[in-house]
């Protein structure tokens, strides 16, 4: 199985048009985002008006990318109704996929927030068995792909806890753009696939499931 993964590309119009080239220049069997697909908050909008023109970002999205598989992260301030966890608008989620929305919480009070013993909480919830399940998440492991620009490191303590025991094949996330990289917790491989709106930067992984073996994609 070869898949393409992305994250973060927030409506940005120029990043969103380099994906839709670049998905009819390849072919894949799946390709994913990992949340944040809505725009930014505009000086002077009121959360309702920022929330309907998110909303109208998320129509967009589904509109131009219905097969590709997508959570919500932090920053997307509505709720798509499609699915609880992984969602897509025309095809079915392989089993083995799981989608997790939740991140740690942050100094900017965003959605999808939690302490890390709600996320323990809600990582529990997923079973036990995940040799070969692919976790679409949004945020990533404490001290793995989550260092922000001051030289902190900011990702879940408890994801972190949850991948050195129970060890999914691989674990998909954003949310720290400036982490975007590619990295190993024992047998799990970790991968950031944070986009950089700030640059209008398309950034992703290829990514063959069978063998691990990955290719960068920046445009």
């Amino acid at each position: 199985m070869r898949i393409f993964v992305t994250s973060d590309t927030h409506n940005d119009y120029i990043i969103l048009k380099k994906l839709k080239n670049f998905l009819t220049q390849n072919t894949f069997d799946y390709t994913i985002h990992c949340g944040d697909i809505g725009g930014s908050h505009s000086s002077g909008q009121t959360f309702i008006e920022f929330g309907k023109q998110q909303y109208d970002n998320f129509k967009y999205f589904k509109e131009h990318f219905p097969s590709m598989l997508f959570i919500l992260g932090n920053d997307d301030w509505f709720e798509a109704e499609d699915a609880k966890y992984i969602k897509a608008s025309n095809r079915e989620i392989p089993k083995n996929f799981i989608g997790f929305e939740w991140v740690n919480i942050t100094p900017f009070n965003t959605n999808r927030e939690a302490n890390e013993n709600k996320i323990a909480y809600e990582l529990s919830k997923l079973g036990k068995d995940f040799s070969k399940s692919i976790v679409v998440a949004h945020n990533p492991p404490h001290n793995c792909l989550d260092m922000i620009h001051r030289g902190e490191a900011v990702g879940s303590k408890s994801i972190r806890k949850f991948i050195e025991q129970y060890q999914p094949k691989l674990w998909l996330c954003g949310h720290i753009h400036e982490a975007f990289g590619v990295s190993s917790i024992g047998t799990t491989g970790v991968f950031n696939c944070s986009s950089r709106p700030d640059k209008h930067q398309l950034q992703g992984w290829i990514i063959n499931v069978e063998t691990l073996d990955y290719e960068t994609v920046i445009i």
